[in-house]
């Protein structure tokens, strides 16, 4: 049988860059229903979060509970 590699990989990195600048907290739980919804529909890497220091950006100061959901999803490449 021969195994294709896909010609496209769909990396999600919104949780992460697209909330870098945001200076509304946007709280875990709507994070975590971001990743799962992002799970069902398919998407199998997504850069979860960043680990700097809350006073850059406190948007992230929920990071090691978000990052814990998402390696809970069977199959999910989770970066930071």
């Amino acid at each position: 049988m021969l195994i294709r590699k896909p010609d496209v990989i769909v990396r999600e990195v919104g949780p992460r860059d697209g909330l870098r600048n945001v200076t509304t907290f946007l709280p875990t739980e709507s994070r975590v229903y971001w990743l799962t919804e992002e799970y069902e529909a398919g998407v199998r890497e997504n850069q979860v979060c960043s680990f700097v220091t809350e006073q850059v950006f406190a948007q992230f100061r929920d990071c090691t509970e978000v990052l814990s959901h998402a390696l809970r999803q069977p199959e999910l490449v989770v970066s930071a």
